[in-house]
C-alpha cells in the first residue's frame, strides 16, 4: 500500500506543475487582447483542458490527504476502533462507486481513443488525452481509496 501511496504523492506534486503553464497562458491570452488587440482562439480552452487535467489528476492526493468532504457527526462520539472501521467502510462504498464509474468511462476513453476525438471549436485541439487522464484517475484514485480502507480495517481490527 505505501508504493500506491507513494505513486499517489508523485503524479499529485508532477500535475500540480500544471499551474505554471496555465499561469503562463493566461498571462499571454490578456497581454494579446488588452496590449495587442489580438486575443488568441487557443488560450481559454487550453486553459480549460490542463485544469481538468490538473483536477483528475489531484483526485487521488486529495483523497490520501483527506481533503474531500467528510461527516463528522459520528466521529466525533464513537471510540477509534469504530470511526477506523467507519472510515474503512467509507472507502470501499467509495472503491465500488470509482470501480462503477471506471467501467463507464473506460468505454468512453476506448471510443474516444479510437476516433483521435477532438473538440468541435474553432481551435479544434484534441480531447483524447483528456479522456485518457480521466480514466488513469479514476484508477488511481480507486487504488487510494482501497489503500485507505485497507489501513483502516486493519486499524480497527488492531485497535489502538
Amino acid at each position: 500500500m505505501a508504493v500506491i501511496e507513494a505513486i499517489v504523492a508523485r503524479v499529485g506534486r508532477l500535475a500540480s506543475l500544471l499551474v505554471l503553464p496555465m499561469i503562463a497562458i493566461v498571462v499571454w491570452e490578456v497581454g494579446a487582447r488588452y496590449a495587442f488587440g489580438a486575443p488568441t482562439i487557443w488560450a481559454g480552452e487550453l486553459t480549460q483542458i490542463l485544469f481538468g487535467a490538473l483536477f483528475f489528476l489531484c483526485g487521488a492526493e486529495a483523497l490520501k490527504a483527506r481533503a474531500h468532504v467528510q461527516v463528522d457527526l459520528l466521529h466525533q462520539i464513537v471510540p477509534p476502533r469504530v470511526r477506523a472501521a467507519l472510515d474503512g467502510i467509507a472507502h470501499l462504498l467509495v472503491l465500488a462507486y470509482l470501480v462503477v464509474l471506471g467501467v463507464i468511462v473506460h468505454a468512453r476513453v476506448i471510443d474516444a481513443v479510437a476516433r483521435l476525438e477532438r473538440t468541435r471549436t474553432p481551435w479544434d485541439p484534441p480531447i483524447w488525452p483528456s479522456w485518457v487522464i480521466v480514466g488513469l484517475s479514476i484508477a488511481l484514485m480507486a487504488l487510494q481509496a482501497l489503500a485507505i480502507a485497507v489501513a483502516e480495517l486493519r486499524r480497527a481490527a488492531r485497535g489502538p
